[in-house]
């Protein structure tokens, strides 16, 4: 059964160890071949390819869309001495990269096209083109041959950190300046030199396509060759690329994979071949000290830190589910469901046991030299003699330093196993999980699924923190005192008492973790996050996460030798030491687009009016690696009372209804290992509302001044034209009952009166008693209609013309029939339904009779006529055939006295337009006849009150 294993072991022995890895394009690029990387000013990766040019910005790929490439095969990605990158392809185009899109920079004469192109720039940025020839092209387009190639076909060139070119041809070494070119000959035994390469030291190196060996010389002194020991076959050609930043010199086969050397030719990775299912086309080191490896329609491998290993790819291992790892010394054992146990010497991984089924526990204390495998125990592990049987699976195992007892727990509870390795139940059957004796204060310390529980003899203790049960994965002893790794944190006790408790807001990047360990001065603490070393001294947490290169969060175990930390994680076994981590320098973050209200992009320091209040931030972060362990932190100051925190792929920051103010964003990158960016600010104010601005409450207060001292002088002026429009009110009141007083005295002036008195009297003495009778009656209704009508404004048309007739009729009595009068109406006036200004036309017709027909000789005649103009304005005429104005002016001349009742009429005219929208219009026209008077006309537009 020995020689069965031993055979195993040397059978099934295989070298698996390569650097921990991830690979991006996997899909994007399936099928693709790449030609050439290199790194932006942004950070982005640009890739030639046989399917044109692609773009990664460390999340997606982009494919650069042109019409002007006429051989979408692609080569030779290159800066110039501005950092601008250029490429070109075998029809002799030049490109040039300007805003992420391509154009045409130059293209070779065809005389020179050959069936491959390296492009250079010399320190003038003159572009360098090894074709047929070696040009040299100006910045103005215009070339010359700086010389011509021995076997008329392209050299592949190299700069150095003064942009010096150098290349091989004809057995010789050039080195061109821009202006000047010079050679050393190499000896005969370099013919197959393809590549210079000029390193910053000032070594040359030169490189062969068709054997393993690098030459360095030294421009002004001696050579030394190193060969490589790798597979050397007519087949097989070899690819040199020659690390700037670090000691590694690769060597990239056709037929797969890539050896990986020293620069003086030892071998790393035992000399092995890795990545052997890829076909690797280009090299590039990035600026975050990144290692990509290009393929043949693969995508790109990419390595964190070569100093990370990954044995996840061995064969031996295939699809293993790994969960559980021990060491004996400074072997590591390990195993999974396929019930192997395997063996980590060397860095060559064996299977050492076969015959477990799923491997749930593997443990081994070094006093006694014993290995736990589920439920059985193991003098070695290289035999399946079993020296204990148990009926359970043993979590874990606690040895004592004291004495020869070792204490360990399984689903039925405590145990202790003796010298002749008999297991004895220490009354305590409740299910657990770890272990732990305090040998000093007599102390043992249970995880069970119940919670912690401590035992002194036989009493069981439960164990609280903050009055809740804390439920055990593992507990160790770290300076005499007691480390709990709980799921909830580490909880730590001097003897039983509680002392403190690490938590994610001590450090941890994880409050539930699996497993801690404790070597030299650190506590190796793991959790489904990842891997943390707490520095005993220094109090500080370093960690290692998918962000530094581990392949997996999910940390199931891991042993410690050393300070080499193995690692079984969801997706295999790694080896690493945390002092060969790097610390990650974050990328700044970049506002790809700030959107307003959902449409207007801005920039930084912009003032938006207070409606557009809604505004997204869209953020961008160039960033090679594992990116889910990042986290943007940000702030809206003058908004956010503190830092909120999206993650990484969570890119858009959106704020809505913000109120006015001035506010700056500030958002920075945190790993999970503590390091942040640099913080990215953008600043941005949003007005208040027009009213509500200072300066405009200010004006606004002043205007408002203003308008209420305004409003003072108009409501004083106001009040005071109101005083003189009641004054003038009732002045007019005062002056329209004094017209209306001296309309009333004309209508009944004395000499009427009298002679209408005379009439009657001189009718009762010739006793003619009717006439007397119907005189003093007519006399009597227009004193009536006088007084009922003079105290109001206006009077209906009926009434007015009635109370004419009256008076008319009492004048022609006194004038003895000489006088006759006629009324004309318009048929389309109603009498009843039409008021005018009350008594307004008798005057006239008074001064008719008193002025033109008093003096007149015969017939006396009075003619008045009514016509409605419009619904608003009726017209009036009286027409008498007296003297006339002149006569009667010539007449009344030596009397000296005017008309009072024209007087008295023309002022109650003026009055009542004052108070009229439709005046009242007079006109008097004197009329003739063959120049002779013959009367006079008045004419009268009166308005019609409704």
């Amino acid at each position: 059964m020995l020689l069965r294993f031993v055979f195993l072991l040397i059978t099934l022995s295989c070298f698996a160890q390569q650097p921990s890895h991830y690979v991006v394009g996997e899909e994007e690029l399936a099928g693709v071949s790449i030609y050439s990387l290199l790194q932006d000013k942004d950070k982005s990766i640009w890739v030639s390819t046989n399917n044109g040019l692609y773009n990664y910005d460390g999340t997606k790929f982009s494919r650069i869309e042109t019409s002007l490439i006429n051989d979408l095969s692609l080569f030779g990605l290159t800066k110039d001495v501005f950092g601008d990158i250029y490429f070109f392809n075998l029809s002799g185009q030049i490109f040039k990269i300007e805003d992420k899109k391509i154009k045409l920079f130059w293209q070779v004469p065809k005389k020179y096209n050959s069936s491959v192109f390296y492009i250079a720039f010399d320190s003038d940025n003159n572009l360098i083109i090894s074709c047929k020839s070696l040009l040299k092209v100006t910045k103005n387009g215009s070339y010359k041959v700086c010389h011509s190639f021995d076997r008329n076909d392209a050299c592949q060139m190299s700069i150095d950190e003064d942009r010096n070119i150098y290349f091989w041809d004809n057995n010789k070494v050039f080195k061109f300046d821009g202006d000047h070119l010079t050679y050393k000959q190499e000896p005969k035994g370099t013919q197959n030199i393809l590549m210079v390469h000029q390193s910053k030291k000032g070594v040359v190196s030169l490189v062969s396509n068709l054997e393993p060996v690098v030459v360095y010389k030294n421009w002004n002194g001696d050579s030394k060759r190193i060969e490589f020991n790798v597979p050397v076959q007519e087949t097989i050609s070899y690819i040199s690329y020659i690390s700037e930043k670090y000691d590694y010199y690769w060597l990239a086969s056709s037929n797969n994979g890539i050896y990986c050397f020293t620069k003086n030719g030892s071998s790393n990775y035992n000399g092995k071949k890795l990545f052997q299912d890829y076909f690797i086309s280009s090299y590039l080191e990035d600026d975050d000290g990144n290692i990509w490896l290009a393929t043949f329609g693969k995508g790109m491998l990419i390595i964190p830190n070569m100093k990370i290993v990954d044995f996840s790819n061995n064969s031996i291992i295939g699809n293993d589910d790994l969960s559980k790892i021990t060491k004996k010394n400074n072997v590591v054992y390990f195993g999974g469901v396929k019930g192997n146990v395997y063996e980590l010497k060397d860095n060559n991984i064996s299977i050492v046991n076969s015959n477990f089924k799923k491997i749930e526990s593997l443990l081994y204390i070094p006093k006694n030299d014993l290995f736990f495998v589920n439920s059985s125990v193991y003098k070695t592990i290289f035999s399946s003699q079993k020296a204990a049987e148990n009926t359970y699976n043993k979590y874990d195992v606690y040895e004592s330093k004291k004495t020869d007892s070792v204490f360990f727990v399984t689903r039925r509870g405590l145990f202790c196993l003796e010298k002749n390795l008999e297991a004895t139940n220490l009354n305590y059957d409740i299910r657990s999980y770890c272990v732990y004796k305090d040998e000093k204060n007599d102390i043992t310390w249970i995880g069970s699924s119940t919670g912690l529980e401590i035992k002194r003899g036989n009493t069981i203790t439960k164990v609280e923190v903050s009055k809740r049960p804390v439920f055990a994965n593992s507990i160790i002893e770290v300076d005499q005192e007691t480390w709990i790794a709980s799921n909830n944190g580490i909880c730590v006790f001097e003897k039983d008492r509680f002392k403190k408790k690490f938590s994610k807001k001590e450090g941890l990047i994880s409050d539930k973790i699996n497993k801690i360990i404790k070597q030299n001065n650190y506590v190796y603490i793991a959790s489904n996050e990842g891997i943390q070393r707490y520095d005993l001294l220094k109090k500080q947490f370093s960690n290692f996460t998918k962000s530094n290169g581990l392949i997996s969060n999910a940390v199931f175990d891991f042993e410690v030798i050393e300070e080499q930390i193995y690692i079984i994680t969801a997706m295999g076994i790694q080896k690493f030491n945390f002092n060969d981590l790097q610390v990650p320098i974050l990328p700044q973050i970049n506002f790809e687009s700030v959107i307003v209200n959902g449409s207007e992009q801005v920039e930084n320091k912009v003032v938006l009016a207070n409606k557009n209040n809604t505004i997204e931030f869209h953020l961008k972060t160039i960033l090679h690696g594992n990116k889910s362990n990042l986290k943007y932190v940000y702030q809206l100051k003058g908004y956010d009372a503190a830092p909120l925190e999206n993650s990484f792929f969570e890119n858009t920051i959106k704020y809505t209804n913000l109120p006015a103010g001035n506010y700056e964003l500030v958002v920075f990158l945190k790993d999970a290992n503590g390091s942040v960016s640099k913080s990215s600010r953008f600043s941005f104010e949003i007005e208040e509302v027009f009213w509500k601005k200072t300066k405009n409450i200010v004006l606004f207060s002043l205007l408002l001044l203003a308008l209420i001292y305004g409003f003072y002088r108009i409501r004083i002026r106001y009040i005071l034209n109101q005083k003189n429009i009641e004054l003038e009110k009732e002045r007019y009141k005062i002056e329209l009952a004094k017209s209306q007083l001296k309309a009333l005295n004309s209508q009944m002036n004395p000499h009427f009166i009298f002679n209408a008195l005379n009439s009657i009297q001189e009718y009762i003495l010739l006793n003619k008693k009717e006439q007397a009778s119907n005189y003093l009656g007519d006399f009597a209704d227009l004193m009536r209609s006088y007084l009922e009508h003079s105290q109001l404004d206006s009077i209906s048309l009926k009434d007015e013309i009635e109370t004419l007739q009256l008076y008319l009729s009492l004048e022609k009595i006194r004038f003895e029939d000489d006088l006759s009068y006629e009324f004309t109406i318009d048929k389309n006036i109603l009498l009843d339904n039409i008021e005018i200004p009350s008594f307004i036309i008798q005057p006239f017709i008074e001064n008719a009779i008193k002025h033109g027909l008093l003096h007149k000789q015969g017939d006396k005649k009075i003619d008045v006529s009514f016509q409605l103009l419009d619904s608003d304005t009726i017209r009036c005429e009286v027409v008498d055939n007296g003297v006339g104005r002149v006569k009667s002016s010539e007449i009344n001349k030596n009397k000296k006295r005017t008309s009072f009742a024209v007087d008295a009429n023309q002022n109650r005219l003026e009055l009542l337009n004052q108070k009229f929208s439709n005046k009242i219009g007079l006109e008097i026209v004197d009329l003739y006849d063959d120049n002779l008077p013959t009367g006079t006309k008045v004419i009268l537009t009166l308005p019609i009150f409704k």
